[in-house]
């Protein structure tokens, strides 16, 4: 039994109004479901994206054998710390430019007033 449903039933002993705070936490049942389909769904995106990566590294593992493709994997494996680099740069550029965008117009704008909201439309306006 919820906190909620303890007190509105501990309080005023009424029927009614225990009743109605049962009904209430049991439109929240739908919303687990919900949560948990989500948490799945992003979950596998996550496996798909990996795999897909590790496809991707082997193809190019494969590719090194050929004289005119090979010039392709080893110009990308020469790059690739430089690429990480980048990724890194990239990812700090965007959660800085969010913070800012959360800090100093979430109190004024209620679209900045999350981080998901304040990172797309911060990131859309760069």
């Amino acid at each position: 039994m919820s906190v909620l449903s303890k007190l509105a039933c501990g309080n005023h002993n009424k029927a009614s109004v225990c009743a109605a705070v049962r009904s209430h936490n049991q439109h929240k049942a739908p919303l687990l479901y919900h949560n948990t389909a989500t948490h799945m769904q992003v979950s596998y995106s996550s496996l798909q994206g990996i795999a897909l990566l590790l496809m991707l590294g082997y193809t190019m593992y494969d590719l090194v054998f050929d004289a005119k493709l090979g010039i392709i994997a080893r110009t990308l494996y020469r790059a690739m710390p430089d690429l990480a680099h980048y990724s890194v740069m990239a990812m700090l550029l965007v959660t800085g430019i969010t913070m800012a965008s959360h800090i100093t117009l979430g109190p004024m704008l209620p679209a900045f007033d999350t981080f998901s909201g304040g990172s797309l439309l911060s990131c859309s306006c760069c």
